[in-house]
């Protein structure tokens, strides 16, 4: 809620992106009050949350099929409202939530090897001892989740809507409002 809070706030130029740095979590929401007040930020306010609508981990996701919600803001943001109105709610009430990929395991050790031999422990791992990148990409895997939120509790058929955001992210964004509703 709070990050397209900031969204909306940062396109209407209610806040630039210098300054955004400055503010903590309650002067930012003050300083955005002062030109009215939007449903979501009265929702934080009084702590009318989204409820959670979808929960799957990545471990469980088509492999890169849903990134370009964590990379494209402006996308998510035209699916979201998109999925809002194919749900029988209002654009901005519905959230997509899939945290930005990271590395998890980033390090370049030296580790002193039995023979003395003295080898560096990257990304890449080290020969015979430790796959960082599978242990990397496991544990990714794991921690990261795709949510999706509504402004209040719907029932949202699970394969169908992932189905559905298949879809979009296979279409260019200026195409998500065509095709199929994610309901029937």
């Amino acid at each position: 809620m709070y990050k397209r809070l900031v969204d909306e706030a940062l396109a209407a130029g209610d806040v630039d992106a210098q300054t955004l740095s400055t503010f903590d979590d309650e002067g930012l929401l003050h300083r955005l009050a002062r030109r009215g007040t939007p449903p979501l930020l009265s929702a934080l306010r009084e702590r009318r949350l989204y409820k959670r609508v979808l929960e799957c981990p990545a471990a469980e996701l088509n492999g890169e099929a849903f990134e370009w919600i964590a990379d494209d803001r402006a996308r998510t943001t035209e699916t979201e409202n998109l999925l809002a109105v194919e749900l029988g709610l209002a654009p901005g009430e519905v959230l997509l939530d899939f945290p930005t990929k990271t590395q998890m395991l980033g390090l370049d050790l030296p580790v002193v090897r039995r023979s003395g031999e003295v080898r560096r422990l990257t990304m890449a791992g080290l020969e015979g001892a430790i796959n960082l990148p599978v242990l990397s990409d496991q544990l990714y895997q794991s921690a990261r989740w795709l949510r999706v939120f509504a402004v209040r509790r719907i029932e949202v058929p699970r394969k169908e809507l992932l189905d559905r955001l298949i879809e979009i992210g296979n279409r260019d964004s200026g195409e998500a409002g065509s095709g199929r509703r994610a309901t029937g």
